[in-house]
């Protein structure tokens, strides 16, 4: 039997940078998490429930999805049904999808605009030595 997800998943689904994006940098900001989708006035808006929301609620197959994923590669929608949430867990199709390399693109343009985008704390080591790289070869000759 098919799994029948709300019509807003597909506009969701739609979204994927934007998601992809939302949902990596709250990683990093945060930590492990999920993206709440809600739909009013036919507005879909995001908010990022972190995994200590489910452990306080005993909420535990989220738990599990949460603890079990890998944010590089994946990230998690959860939404309200009438019966309780239901979560589920999406992973990019190739490597042009994937959320750690969508965070990065963006983050980098970012930073190319405004150079005091590097002053943020949240930014790992890697993206300065990523960023860095691709200077030296593309700018500074």
């Amino acid at each position: 039997m098919e799994e029948k997800f709300p019509d807003y998943i597909e506009t969701v689904l739609n979204e994927w940078k934007n998601a992809s994006y939302f949902s990596y940098d709250n990683f990093l900001r945060n930590g492990r998490g999920s993206i709440l989708v809600s739909v009013e006035n036919n507005e879909i808006t995001f908010r990022y429930l972190l995994q200590e929301y489910f452990d306080k609620n005993k909420y535990q197959k989220e738990i599990n999805i949460i603890k079990d994923y890998e944010p590089e590669k994946e990230f998690i929608l959860t939404f309200e049904e009438n019966n309780g949430l239901r979560t589920i867990r999406l992973k990019a199709k190739g490597n042009d999808d994937v959320p750690v390399g969508i965070w990065f693109m963006k983050k980098f343009e970012e930073v190319v605009e405004n150079q005091e985008k590097l002053k943020e704390e949240y930014l790992p080591d890697w993206f300065f030595e990523q960023y860095n790289s691709l200077i030296r070869k593309y700018w500074k000759k």
